[in-house]
């Protein structure tokens, strides 16, 4: 089979089953609603494509991938999240052809077709391929890069390399963390075959890293220009360093992300979660503004100084941080894959795990280093350990460690290939590499340290915010009652909140009072819940009892723009006009977007005898809040 047909199968296969992924995943709760990061990448990307991106700041996160989604997006903005998701499975397939081309460089054709089937099939690669996350075109760069520097060592084509440095470079600046990689492939590169002499070599060598430099050299003026301070890529590796080197967090979460709850609030205006709690927190002790630079220089200085106060400890951080990156459990940041398998049938067939490919790949690094390496093959046995120790300095999770596949898949092509040539050999040899295979398989696929949850109770409390939003209320009640089996924890506190709001939009005030006296009792004192437990009491008739509710609330806050609105409307129908129009003024002047302030005010305007002014307020709420507030004005105003 030549290698345009290999090409072509590997593409057809990866391509078809990426498909049928994207038809499942357009099924998800997940599918329209991104969470935290795919939040903020989501909006840069919207931003660019409209023009409207910020110019004058240095960059937190590297830039490349959000100018490819705002490139994408520039096509369809209100059809973004099929169109991403589409064009990077095309992306994938392509990444799995690049994949077998790695590894027939460096093992041979029958190790390159495995390589190209195995990615073709695991699932990882095609579940974040579906994420709006930046590690689906940071592992196509990289798989871009090693099949050009390998192709080019094979070739012995100076032009081939160049152009993988080039691909090197578009890595770094789409996520720095490869930067440790550019002096190895320096060093591999003095000894690319046909090139004679050290002088060529040297030079050679300089010409396939200088793509690397002139595009990190380029994001770095423009953060100069932009800001007026040095940032080289980006500034969020201080606080990530900080995050994933802290000694004395919980251990049951050290050496992974640090937990964060994921709500459907896909707003215009959010910030990364992480890049606030590096600068706000620091600047509230600061007591000034501090740029870029300065922030993450802070939080490297502080995790170098814990490092240094807890020697011993931090070691056993790193060593369990590098059992985690082997691990076969695929640690969550923002979803959980192994919940999201519950929306694919194909997630769930995909036979490839992680452990399993660790495996093989480390059987076949053995036996690669065990004979004498090819040139090629070494680029793959460096680019592992490097990339390994680029994500163990900081923290580990499934999304970060995904791009090692790049090296792993040929790694573990070779592996099986030679362990199906063993089957016809020697016995004893046979029962020696299989023994070998177990050993490594005890390491590697056992939980060691208990990271695997035994419940999914976040993730169910956030497909139920996601059902909440859409005003699907059964599934909602469903995910928030699933999301409180087990002894809830701290930080999903607010569920009985939800689930009461759940019970209010199915017509259900008595099983949300229910939930709320819950919520009072996990959240003794908060307004919100006094204010949902007013409007339930308003839902029910009992129009004392909630203006008894939403004047808690009030007492507690009396900014609370929600509970004002909620009182005026009650007042109105109780017949104390003055008051209720006050609250309704107040309330617009701190939420000017509330449609329900100026339907409020249109109906306390047209009971004073006003009528222009409750035209004009009626037409503030239409703006706002649609067609919909001429009923509801129209069905209030006779209930008066």
């Amino acid at each position: 089979m030549s290698i345009g047909r290999r090409s072509f199968l590997v593409f057809a296969v990866a391509l078809l089953l990426r498909l049928l992924y994207l038809c499942e995943n357009s099924e998800s709760p997940y599918f329209h609603y991104p969470v935290l990061d795919e939040v903020y990448l989501d909006n840069l990307g919207v931003q660019i494509a409209e023009g409207h991106a910020s110019h004058d700041e240095a960059y937190f996160r590297a830039p490349l991938y959000p100018l490819f989604l705002g490139t994408v997006y520039s096509f369809s903005v209100e059809h973004r999240f099929f169109l991403i998701r589409l064009i990077q499975h095309l992306l994938g397939a392509l990444t799995c052809v690049l994949l077998m081309l790695i590894a027939e460089g460096a093992f041979g054709r029958r190790a390159g077709l495995i390589a190209g089937l195995v990615s073709a099939c695991y699932g990882p690669l095609i579940f974040y391929e579906g994420e709006i996350l930046i590690v689906s075109v940071f592992t196509l760069l990289i798989a871009l890069a090693l099949a050009l520097l390998v192709r080019g060592s094979l070739r012995g084509s100076l032009l081939m390399s160049v152009a993988g440095g080039t691909a090197l470079g578009l890595a770094v600046i789409t996520r720095p963390n490869i930067l440790p990689f550019v002096p190895v492939v320096f060093c591999w590169s003095l000894f690319l075959p046909g090139m004679r002499g050290w002088l060529r070599r040297v030079g050679g060598a300089f010409l396939i890293i200088l793509p690397v430099a002139v595009l990190v050299g380029c994001t770095a003026v423009r953060n100069y220009v932009a800001a007026g301070d040095f940032v080289l890529v980006s500034s969020q590796g201080g606080i990530n360093f900080y995050l994933g080197n802290t000694v004395g967090q919980d251990p049951a979460r050290a050496g992974l992300p640090p937990p964060a709850v994921t709500t459907y609030r896909p707003v215009e205006d959010y910030r990364d979660t992480v890049e606030m709690h590096s600068k706000d927190k620091l600047e509230e002790v600061a007591k000034t503004t501090l740029s870029a630079s300065q922030v993450s220089e802070f939080w490297y200085r502080m995790a170098w100084e814990e490092i240094r106060r807890h020697k011993g400890a931090w070691l056993k951080l790193t060593i369990r941080k590098a059992m985690l990156f082997w691990n076969d459990y695929e640690a969550k940041n923002n979803k959980n894959y192994y919940f999201c398998k519950r929306y694919s049938r194909l997630l769930r067939v995909l036979p490839v795990s992680y452990g399993i490919l660790a495996v093989f790949s480390l059987y076949g690094l053995v036996l690669t280093v065990l004979r004498r390496p090819s040139h090629a093959s070494v680029l793959l046995i460096l680019f592992v350990p490097a990339f390994m120790l680029s994500i163990v300095a900081f923290f580990v999770c499934a999304r970060l460690r995904l791009p090692v596949v790049v090296g792993l898949i040929p790694l573990a092509a070779h592996g099986v290939a030679r362990f199906a040539d063993m089957l016809r050999g020697s016995r004893r040899k046979l029962v020696a590499h299989g023994a070998m295979i177990c050993v490594l398989g005890l390491v590697v696929l056992p939980d060691w340290y208990g990271i695997r949850p035994d419940n999914f109770r976040q993730e169910f409390w956030t497909v139920g915010q996601y059902y909440l939003s859409r005003g699907m209320c059964d599934e909602a009640i469903e995910s928030f009652t699933l999301s409180l089996v087990g002894e809830p924890r701290g930080e999903l506190r607010e569920t009985y909140l939800y689930l009461g709001h759940s019970y209010l939009q199915a017509d259900r005030p008595g099983s949300a009072m229910v939930c709320y006296r819950r919520a009072l009792e996990k959240m003794p004192g908060d307004p919100r819940v006094l204010n949902a437990m007013g409007v339930a009491f308003e839902r029910s008739g009992e129009y004392e009892e909630a203006v008894g509710y939403y004047r808690q609330a009030l007492a507690l806050s009396s900014g609370y723009a929600r509970a004002m609105i909620n009182l005026g409307l009650v007042l109105l129908g109780t017949g104390d006009v003055e008051e209720a129009g006050d609250l309704l003024r107040a309330a617009q002047c701190l939420d000017d977007s509330d449609p329900d302030a100026y339907l409020g005010l249109a109906l306390h305007s047209r009971l004073t005898g006003d009528g222009a002014k409750a035209e004009e307020y009626l037409r503030a709420a239409v703006e706002r809040g649609g067609e919909e507030y001429l009923r509801m004005f129209t069905e209030r105003l006779a209930g008066m």
